[in-house]
């Protein structure tokens, strides 16, 4: 009655302290989540303040392109402001020597000269002198608004060439602000994917952890993995830690007081010798960890060839 009531708490106390093993894992996968998507979250930052210092820089570049353009563009308008005038001016000089030269022939044909002021030719003389002082009133004002335009013009050049100065200063001073922050940023994108790194890894351990808190799998169990790994295929590795775990605990000479069954997976005597050789460990003892995991595989395996549950 004792015995049976000690085997009772030992199972309470297994029960128990899997099921503290198990809430312990789930807090850790749930730790490890949160971890991941803490490290998602600075990524996404990084990636955004990437992006808008980008976006800055760009800004600035093309802030001082446009003005650049926009110099080049005042420079041709006074270019051909400076043109037009020089024009006008040439036109101006001709429309003078010409008066010159209608002056000079009106007084060849003057009273002092002989000639008949109010000839019809004295008269075409002064009509045509008439219309050219007219001209040249006509040029002048032309002229004069046209310097008004150069002189709008090249205000307007140096004002863009202020901005351009401006535009300039400010590029710099982006540049070395926008290299400064970038920096920054990649450092942040680094660690945040780092972070993610070691996030994801801890997250693929907790779930594991988990997974083998649900199953029973214990640190003693675990221990025998590796040979479990060595006969067992690989999507059978956990179900075979499994089975163990409920068998035998990880203890090889577990042994069955009612039914005999030992060793790790815990096989009946008869099942035992049929296992066992074909396995190839025939007359190995049944606490043989080796030939006990062998047996187990080879006994799997054949259920599956034989279709049998």
């Amino acid at each position: 009655m004792l015995r049976r009531a000690g085997l009772l708490t030992l199972g309470l106390l297994i029960v128990f302290s899997g099921t503290a093993a198990l809430a312990q894992s789930e807090a850790e996968v749930e730790r490890a989540a949160a971890e991941v998507e803490a490290a998602e979250a600075e990524a996404a930052s990084a990636a955004v303040a990437h992006s808008t210092t980008t976006d800055s820089l760009l800004n600035a570049i093309l802030t001082y392109e446009t003005t650049t353009l926009d110099l080049e563009a005042a420079g041709f308008r006074l270019a051909a402001a400076q043109t037009a005038i020089l024009e006008d001016e040439r036109r101006l000089s001709d429309l003078r020597r010409s008066i010159e030269d209608m002056a000079a022939g009106l007084y060849m044909v003057g009273p002092d000269r002989g000639g008949f002021l109010n000839s019809a030719d004295s008269i075409a003389v002064g009509l045509a002198i008439e219309r050219a002082v007219a001209d040249i009133e006509t040029e002048m004002i032309a002229i004069d608004t046209l310097r008004g335009g150069l002189h709008q013009a090249r205000d307007d050049a140096d004002e863009l060439r202020r901005a351009l100065t401006r535009a300039r200063s400010v590029q710099v001073g982006a540049i070395a602000t926008i290299n400064t922050v970038l920096d920054d940023v990649e450092v942040r994108q680094q660690v945040a994917a780092d972070r993610r790194v070691v996030a994801d890894a801890a997250y693929e351990t907790a779930v594991t952890e988990l997974e083998k808190a649900r199953k029973g799998i214990t640190p003693k169990v675990e221990a025998w993995g590796q040979l479990v790994a060595s006969y067992f295929p690989e999507d059978q590795y956990w179900n075979a830690l499994q089975v163990m775990a409920c068998e035998s605990r990880g203890t090889p000479t577990a042994l069955n007081p009612i039914s005999d069954a030992a060793g790790l997976f815990q096989f009946l005597p008869g099942t035992w010798l049929i296992a066992s050789k074909g396995s190839g460990f025939e007359g190995a003892d049944p606490y043989e960890p080796e030939a006990n995991v062998a047996s187990a595989a080879w006994l799997v395996q054949r259920s599956i060839d034989w279709e049998h549950p």
